[in-house]
């Protein structure tokens, strides 16, 4: 959880913007988001909408990687 929070900081993109993307309320996605239930699959989806690749680590473009205890 604190890894996508903090790709999503680093992105400026609301976890509304995301949660609208992936087809599912702000609230499903908070819950989501506290319970860490994604699919690798998601975390893909997640980062495509936050302008990064994700690699089990978030990797943006201009070099900066967000890794879970990073």
């Amino acid at each position: 959880r604190q890894t996508i929070n903090k790709a999503i900081g680093y992105s400026g993109v609301s976890a509304a913007e995301i949660a609208r993307r992936l087809g599912i309320t702000p609230a499903t996605f908070s819950n989501r988001l506290n319970k860490c239930r994604f699919s690798s699959e998601e975390l893909a989806e997640i980062a495509k909408v936050l302008g990064a690749e994700y690699v089990e680590y978030f990797k943006f473009p201009d070099d900066v990687n967000i890794k879970p205890n990073n």
